[in-house]
């Protein structure tokens, strides 16, 4: 069965931190304004960031994504949450594969979101080495506002999030899809 077209489940087919879903709801709101995109240290070994996010309409996730850098390596986890920390899915540890590409884990079964929940998702990276992830540098006080948080120790990263006050800067492009392959 393909993926294209779908009436039974509305939306784009990816959803990610830097689009209107996320962060409060206004097209890159906190992204715009701090310069291009580009390939970054994550900010801290084995740091969880968690991103605000939520759906108008059910949304099935058959895959959720990361952006390498243009030197992949080292490991990640991704993984949705509620807002209450209360784990839905955790990858395990994935090594990070393919140089300024996007990166997919598929779990091994699909996730309904529902409509207008406030969902979480998280982001680990085993280490801090140049040019890993790919970013925008944000200031700390605008990730609070937008209710980003973080985890340490995280990676792989856990059933259940602990969150902290975010203290460090960076909005990474990762998302969920709809699409079981493709792109």
């Amino acid at each position: 069965m393909t993926d294209f077209p779908s009436t039974e489940y509305p939306g784009p087919t990816h959803i990610h931190t830097w689009g209107k879903y996320f962060l409060g709801g206004v097209d890159n709101h906190l992204v715009s304004g701090y310069g291009n995109p580009a390939s970054a240290a994550w900010p801290s070994a084995n740091l969880a960031l968690y991103w605000p996010f939520s759906v108008p309409f059910h949304y099935v996730v058959k895959r959720l994504f990361w952006t390498n850098g243009s030197a992949a390596g080292g490991n990640w986890s991704i993984g949705l949450y509620y807002w209450n920390g209360t784990g839905i899915y955790a990858s395990g540890s994935t090594a990070g594969s393919g140089n300024s590409q996007l990166q997919y884990v598929t779990p091994g079964t699909e996730i309904l979101l529902e409509p207008n929940v406030q969902y979480m998702l998280g982001l680990s990276h085993s280490a801090a080495t140049a040019n890993q992830a790919f970013g925008n540098l944000v200031s700390v006080a605008a990730e609070k506002q937008s209710g980003v948080y973080q985890e340490a120790s995280a990676v792989p990263l856990p059933t259940d999030a602990t969150y902290a006050a975010v203290s460090n800067t960076g909005v990474y492009l990762a998302g969920i899809t709809r699409t079981a392959s493709g792109f």
